[in-house]
């Protein structure tokens, strides 16, 4: 077993990738839970069987993909500490890209869930849809429903339907008990990877294209709104989870950071942008939508080596000089911008970051109570990776040490 974990300060649970290649909960004043005890290595290091990908369900189902060498991928379901088996879903040749669980219970009971996910097939992306049920030792169905060149989606509330985009062209929503698309969205569409969708107010967040560049703009029905001028480059955005507020910024065409973030109201009343960052990697809404939390390149502080980490990054993010990644959390009421913590993400934590405007749904970095942010990094001189946690109500405490592990992911709800 990986190292003792620590006991949470917080409701809800953390799926922790351990150091060992398992799988773990957490949950506060709960003894750590061993979902998989069976990943292996080889003496140089070389992975034989390792896992990856935790996603959480917010009705308690938990996801995760076992990668094996000799068996090919297998993506899993678990209901942990419900005494029942994990249900493999699909076991593949292909490699496993992303996961997505419906936010609400399906008709097969109050433990039936739904899971989409996306596999590399056939040189293309297939889009998967697992139906199940914690009485059952094999999912109700798993079908490939879609082959796409790339497919990005967004659950309906009551989960019966999804926002998808696909080829980066055509956006629409799908029923799922139908497996038909039932409304199409026509628009010229800007350069980003994936809409926002609030299915219960029926506000769809995008960019259109104006003169070869992005605006945002708020769809509500048939009404629509544009909350920004036009600006170029990539478009990353989000709605916080209430729909008040928006924010989005914007970097060079296919490109990542972004070069600035701005937080508009989505009635129009109130506009502010954080010009102090400018190296924008990834931003994500707590839960309760009064704060945002950011990540942003820059080079590192004169103390960072004497904390004992890291002080470069992967070569796809490094920049001129030692560079590391900074947390830094936005209150959107008082509009100030607080530095957290700089850290060297492992390599499970930067893909996330990199691709957050698709994981800032699925996945939650945030606790329940919107306190703590949950992050994996690598340490200097030990050789090994940690999981962090951050109390956003005391920023000038020390991230307060998980245990070992390469990634963490919070639960939707608490204990």
């Amino acid at each position: 077993m990986a190292e003792m974990f620590t006991d949470l300060p917080t409701p809800g649970r953390l799926a922790v990738l351990g150091a060992d290649g398992n799988v773990y909960v957490l949950g506060s004043g709960q003894a750590p839970l061993a979902l998989t005890d069976d990943a292996r290595f080889e003496d140089g290091g070389t992975s034989e069987r390792v896992y990856v990908h935790p996603t959480w369900s917010p009705t308690g189902w938990l996801s995760y993909v076992s990668v094996d060498v000799a068996e090919g991928v297998d993506v899993i379901a678990a209901r942990p500490g419900a005494g029942t088996p994990p249900v493999t879903l699909l076991n593949s040749d292909s490699g496993y890209i992303y996961g997505y669980w419906s936010p609400a219970v399906c008709d097969g009971g109050p433990d039936c869930g739904r899971f989409a996910f996306l596999m590399g097939d056939e040189g293309q992306i297939g889009f998967y849809l697992s139906e199940m049920t914690s009485g059952s030792p094999e999912p109700t169905s798993t079908e490939r429903l879609r082959l796409s060149g790339s497919h990005y989606y967004v659950w309906s509330a009551d989960g019966e339907s999804m926002l998808w985009y696909r080829n980066s062209t055509a956006m629409s929503v799908y029923d799922v008990a139908g497996d038909a698309i039932v409304r199409e969205i026509d628009e010229s569409f800007g350069l980003f990877q994936t809409p926002d969708w609030a299915s219960g107010a029926d506000r769809l967040l995008f960019t259109r294209q104006v003169d070869g560049e992005n605006q945002l703009v708020l769809r509500e029905g048939d009404a629509q709104s544009e909350l920004s001028g036009a600006f170029p480059g990539l478009a990353a955005f989000s709605l916080s989870p209430e729909t008040r507020w928006a924010a989005y910024a914007s970097g060079p065409a296919n490109s990542i950071p972004y070069a600035g973030l701005t937080l508009t109201r989505t009635d129009g009343s109130q506009t502010f942008s954080v010009d102090a960052l400018d190296h924008i990697l990834a931003f994500f809404w707590s839960p309760d939508g009064s704060k945002l939390a950011l990540v942003n390149i820059e080079e590192a502080q004169p103390n960072f080596e004497a904390n004992g980490r890291l002080k470069s990054l992967s070569s796809r993010t490094q920049q001129q000089g030692q560079s590391v990644l900074v947390w830094y959390v936005v209150d959107v009421e008082t509009q100030e911008l607080t530095r957290l913590e700089e850290f060297l993400p492992t390599g499970d934590q930067l893909y996330v970051l990199q691709f957050f405007d698709q994981y800032a749904k699925s996945h939650q970095i945030w606790s329940p109570d919107s306190r703590y942010i949950v992050y994996a990094e690598e340490l200097a001189d030990e050789d090994r990776s940690v999981i962090h946690l951050l109390d956003t109500q005391n920023p000038g405490q020390n991230p307060l040490r998980i245990g070992e592990g390469r990634f963490a992911v919070f639960s939707f709800v608490g204990n």
